[in-house]
């Protein structure tokens, strides 16, 4: 499962600074990961439950390859507002990071999660094409059992 759980993350590299202020993705692009998460840290004192900043804290770990600690801010990214396509879509990915280190017996269970967080994304955004492409690499690459492999899934391409 590893190579299909790797090409999902990649897959859906979008653009990191998405909900990212410039000032704080170029930290990130540096490599300075203390000093942006203070610049998010800022804006989370302001305002808790600013999904933007929330998101772009998960981005930082993301960068930061600490998925755990990803999924965990853009987990708060979606309680903060459920109708982002690019929470659900990087939630996805941050999923599908850490399962490519998971035990095999906890794969199919984040497998799930990863289907679900693509499903939801796409669902919101009918015209993200990372969203779409992601769902279509799971599709691809994932097992049967886990819910990929089927050739039943054209509709995710077109809508």
């Amino acid at each position: 499962m590893r190579p299909f759980v790797l090409l999902l993350v990649a897959t859906a590299a979008a653009r990191l600074d998405a909900q990212c202020a410039a000032t704080t993705q170029r930290l990130i692009n540096d490599q300075k990961y203390d000093e942006a998460r203070a610049d998010v840290d800022a804006l989370l004192k302001k305002n808790s439950a600013d999904d933007a900043a929330l998101h772009c804290m998960g981005m930082i770990y993301v960068a930061m390859d600490k998925s755990p600690d990803a999924i965990d801010w853009f987990e708060k990214a979606v309680k903060a507002n459920d109708r982002s396509s690019a929470h659900h879509l990087w939630l996805g990915n941050a999923i599908g990071e850490q399962a490519s280190h998971a035990s095999k017996l906890k794969q199919p269970f984040l497998a799930r999660r990863i289907k679900s967080e693509f499903d939801k994304a796409v669902e919101l955004d009918p015209t993200s094409w990372e969203a779409r492409h992601g769902l279509i690499q799971f599709y691809s690459q994932a097992p049967g059992v886990m819910g990929g492999g089927g050739d039943d899934h054209a509709d995710v391409v077109g809508g």
